[in-house]
């Protein structure tokens, strides 16, 4: 039962590890520390600028009438609460006063307007974190005090000190005394009387390098030849290679996308689509093949469409600008302008900095030396950017440009320009017709594309003329205070931005001045944030293990020294990712075993925070799915474009508040292409994808959290995407090898895990697929129907679907029909809960006769329905339904015309859903006596079929649930066809054996852990 174990390995070890990892976690003071910091951080960066916003005016020390007796700016007065009494619960919102009056669920706060479901949901959020709320920040009225000040412990702080390679330690053991890496690790441990694990395997280290580079699994071929050969030499030839590979920029390119927080649509309720962002996505991983040095990676994010050498694919660069969420109907245009600006300066700040700017946005920062005026001085470097707003194709969109050199599009942005002038001079307002004329005239010019024909998602800038910034009083922009000019952080020198250069005439060259300094060598930042996120994805886990956050509110870096020595190597080699990659490979460090064994080692370090064992990793949500895909050899390599819709579940588009709203139908062979060019919409994921830990597109994912739950495994075991990839595996094993057992499972094991079976596994396997056979012999003449599709759809995405895609169901000889659907409020089309989607058997005509069978309803089944005398009248049925109605406990019997629906006969009975009935249905020629229950002697009902439909056919219908058959026979030309073994290209239960044995090695630790 080998596999079997492994099964149950991945589903209970593991979280038994997690379990156990809490309680070593719990010990230490990191994990509490991290956990309250982030729930402070939510507080500061989500919550006081909503409670500021909305509740201060009538609960705070600045109300002129302080409301209820209520404060809400500090957390003893909030747990006080006011006349009412205790305003909230921590860690209970749901007995929270608070949220039952936002919610208008007695009391209604605020009074005058309700607050939306988001903020709603954040304050939700906040009290089940325990509701903190820092003591010394009480809101007061007027200018901001000037006590903010940094200090010299402040400037000491490690961030940010200058990079220096640190001297390295000469070690003991020879072997860790050639590699800086190794020199610095060890000189950790044996401080604490630790040495370092023993080497991994040569299999398990060719296995580590192929997903670490390129996030697919080796072939079997390939891990032999590492095996006899896994030298130091066969190792940097190995990782060369698959750095030379364009996979290697679609692996690494999925991660630099979760730390911008990319996606291809905006958010919100409509979460609409973010046309050409797909190009952005196609940048990076360009940009990660060819090794382009990081701090050209970094200007051409920030300011691509500025740099003296500008090209179209910097221009695509800026495209970083746009990846954050947007509200098509904001409540507050200019709240929700300073939101886009603040998403972008927040982002930047975690992604290059590791600095949580966007905390000092309100006020001073709690943790850090970055006053609120540092904040609004950064601002200033990104405040001439235009807001987002609906693409269009012209030279004065604000999110659309030409994917061209910007200096070639300056020409035609200057011409326009002037042409506009022109037109304004000489538009005299007295002329009504003249100036209607002018008017028509400067529309279709402000419309106008130039002659460009491609364009690209991108920054652009109100103009030349940087405009103003203003410090905003608790960062409400309807209370500007101060002008402030743009500098960069105090903490770093607070220089003074350079009077601006305008950018091609295009834009005011603040962003250049902003990416010159982030992607310095000066700074102190940059370097050691990427090289430390480098070193995360190699390990599992940073040498900094807050990846986005360097301040205070972080965790400190285990090995500061290492830190540095890698930032500084990355510096010295022109910013070469690729070199950074090599250096951490070829180290004895990251060759290590990821064992644990149980000695002293484990007692002290259990962590593993001293890196004295490479950790154990699962793999990723991409690398599952695209390694399920490689073995099956159903892989699609196609590279770039706007990428691939998989196909939802019913259960996933009644999700959306409308059904398939911004969703598509792609082609089996595009939805085999890599897991980087799934469309990513927000408010939709593939559920494989979201049940790994693929959770957050809408702020910087500077960590994704690794969870063991339940629905992993539902998704591995049942999902649709694992039995279709398992189905192609097993169909390649049984077209490879032939009819021998034990060489299709050494063959199965080669493609599946890279090795050959054991003789037990083969013992295991043949047991295995023996018991499976017969389970599905058992069970394959049942037929079950289940629909695919909510009740309501999105036009444009129904009409997309074909006819088979309403429901699941054997095809052969069964023609679907979609049923009647009708459209709706803000086109949505609403299923005619009558004339719901069927099915009917098209071998041949129903006849006079005995139709037999049995019926199951699933649970939550609505109805399931027989069809006689049936026909398809366009995507409609035309004929007599006998529907079974478990929830009015009514047998209906139905008269469809394409026109019209009539019942004929309700008659009550007893239908509990999950128990077969057997049904006989007598069919002449003008009538059908059904018989329930075997044995009955007389019928349920008789029903009159008046006229009959030539050719007439025998069908099913089925509402919500599912409805299954068994022993089903239709009588048709004088022959009794047993319609449930009636299938022209039947899947073996022999094949079906080898689908269920795919799918078990697909969920062994041995496929889904990297070692």
């Amino acid at each position: 039962m080998y596999c079997l174990r492994s099964i149950i390995l991945w589903l209970s070890g593991t979280l038994v590890c997690v379990v156990c990892g809490s309680a070593w976690l719990s010990a230490e003071e990191t994990s509490d520390r991290l956990q309250d910091t982030r729930a402070v951080r939510f507080f500061e960066t989500d919550v006081r600028p909503l409670l500021a916003r909305s509740c201060f005016g009538c609960h705070s020390s600045r109300a002129e009438k302080l409301k209820g007796g209520l404060r809400l700016d500090n957390r003893a007065a909030i747990l006080a609460g006011g006349d009412s009494g205790p305003s909230l619960v921590p860690g209970r919102p749901d007995a929270s006063l608070l949220m039952e009056a936002v919610r208008y669920e007695g009391l209604e706060m605020p009074p005058d307007r309700r607050l939306s479901q988001d903020d709603v949901a954040k304050l939700e959020e906040w009290i089940r974190l325990g509701a903190p709320f820092p003591a010394g920040n009480v809101t007061r009225q007027g200018p901001a005090p000037e006590t903010f000040a940094i200090t010299d412990e402040d400037r000491k702080y490690w961030a940010y000190q200058p990079i220096r390679k640190p001297e390295l330690p000469q070690v003991k053991d020879a072997r860790w005394n050639q590699h800086p890496i190794d020199q610095l690790i060890y000189a950790r441990l044996a401080k604490h009387n630790l040495k370092p694990n023993l080497p991994a395997t040569p299999r398990q280290l060719v296995r580590r390098l192929y997903f670490d580079l390129i996030g697919l699994p080796p072939t079997s071929d390939q891990i032999d030849a590492f095996v006899e050969d896994p030298s130091q030499t066969a190792i940097s030839g190995l990782i060369d290679h698959l750095l030379s590979l364009p996979q290697y920029g679609e692996r690494w390119g999925r991660h630099w996308l979760d730390v911008v927080r990319f996606a291809q649509s905006n958010g919100y309720e409509r979460d609409g689509e973010k046309p050409f962002v797909w190009r952005y996505r196609d940048y990076v991983i360009e940009s990660l093949n060819v090794d382009k040095p990081y701090d050209r990676f970094v200007r051409e994010q920030l300011a691509g469409d500025e740099l003296s050498d500008a090209t179209a694919e910097s221009v695509a660069a800026t495209a970083f600008y746009r990846l954050g969420v947007w509200d098509d109907e904001p409540d507050d245009a200019r709240a929700a302008e300073y939101g886009g600006l603040d998403d972008m300066l927040s982002t930047i700040g975690q992604v290059f900095l590791g600095q949580t700017v966007g905390c000092a946005r309100c006020h001073d920062h709690m943790f850090d030396p970055i006053a609120q005026r540092d904040y609004y001085e950064l601002l200033s470097f990104l405040r001439n950017i235009k807001f987002y707003e609906k693409p269009q194709y012209a030279l004065t969109s604000a999110t659309y440009a030409p994917l061209a050199p910007p200096r070639e599009v300056a020409k035609h942005v200057v011409k326009q320009r002037q042409q506009l002038a022109e037109l304004e001079a000489v538009r005299d307002p007295a002329d009504e017709a003249a100036r209607k004329q002018i008017d028509k005239s400067i529309r279709k010019l402000r419309q106008d594309g130039g002659p460009f024909k491609e364009w690209t998602l991108a920054v652009r800038e109100h103009g030349v003329t940087p405009k103003d910034t203003f410090l905003l009083v608790r960062g409400d922009a309807g209370t500007p205070r101060e002008q402030v000019e743009p500098r960069f952080l105090s903490v770093l020198g607070n220089q003074r931005a350079q009077d601006p250069e305008a950018a091609y005439d295009m834009s005011c060259g603040l962003r250049t001045q902003l990416a010159d300094w982030i992607a310095s060598p000066e700074n102190p930042l940059t370097a050691r944030v990427i090289a430390n996120r480098i070193w995360q994805y190699h390990f599992g886990r940073g040498i900094v293990r807050t990846p986005n956050d360097f301040g205070r509110a972080g965790l400190p870096p285990t090995h500061p020294r290492l830190l540095d020595w890698l930032a500084a190597e990355l510096i010295e080699n022109d910013w070469s990712i690729k070199h950074l990659h090599k250096v951490i490979l070829r180290s004895q460090t990251w060759q290590m075993s990821s064992a644990t064994p149980k000695d002293v080692v484990h007692e002290v370090d259990a962590g593993n925070h001293l890196f004295w064992r490479q950790n154990l990793r699962r793999l990723d949500a991409e690398a599952i799915r695209d390694s399920m895909l490689f073995v099956s050899g159903q892989l699609n390599p196609k590279m770039g474009g706007r990428g691939f819709f998989p196909k939802l579940s019913s259960e996933v588009l009644a999700g959306q508040s409308k059904p398939g709203w911004g969703w598509e139908v792609s082609s089996l062979d595009e939805c085999n292409r890599r897991s980087v060019y799934i469309f990513t919409k927000r408010g939709v994921r593939d559920p494989l994808i979201e049940s790994f830990d693929y959770v957050n597109t809408t702020s910087s994912l500077g960590v994704r959290p690794v969870t063991t739950v339940a629905p992993q495994a539902l998704v591995l075991l049942n999902g649709n995407f694992v039995q279709r990839v398992a189905f192609s595996l097993a169909k390649r094993i049984s077209q490879d090898v032939g009819d021998v057992p034990e060489t299709s499972i050494h063959k199965l094991y080669r493609l599946a895990l890279g090795r050959d079976a054991s003789l037990e596994e083969i013992g295991f396997a043949l047991g295995y697929l023996a018991g499976q056979e017969r389970q599905f012999q058992r069970v394959q003449d049942i037929k079950t129907f289940k629909p695919d599709v909510p009740d309501t759809l999105k036009s444009d995405y129904r009409k997309r679907l074909d006819r088979d895609s309403y429901v699941i169901g054997p095809r052969n000889n069964w023609d679907y029909y979609p049923g009647k659907w009708v459209g709706g409020y803000e086109a949505v089309d609403a299923l005619d809960e009558d004339r719901v989607p069927f099915m009917l058997w098209t071998r041949t005509a129903l006849a006079s006769g005995e139709v037999r069978g049995k019926l199951l309803l699933h649970d939550a089944t609505r109805f399931g329905s027989l069809l006689i005398n049936g026909k398809a009248e366009g995507e409609i049925f035309a004929g007599t339904e006998i529907r079974f109605d478990p929830r009015a406990q009514h047998l209906r019997v139905l008269q469809h015309t394409n026109d019209d629906l009539s019942e004929v006969t309700s008659i009550p009975i007893d239908l509990t859903a999950t128990r077969w009935i057997d049904f006989k249905l007598v069919v002449s020629q003008s009538t059908a006596s059904l018989f329930l229950d075997a044995g009955a002697s007389s019928p349920t009902v008789v029903i009159e079929l008046g006229r009959l439909n030539q050719p007439a056919y025998f069908g099913v219908a089925v509402s919500r649930g599912a409805v299954s058959f068994d022993d089903f026979v239709v009588p048709a030309d004088g022959v009794r066809y047993h319609v449930s073994t009636d299938n022209a290209d039947p899947i073996s239960t022999e094949l079906k054996a080898w689908q269920s044995l795919c799918v078990v090695l697909m969920n062994t630790n041995e496929f889904l852990y990297v070692d």
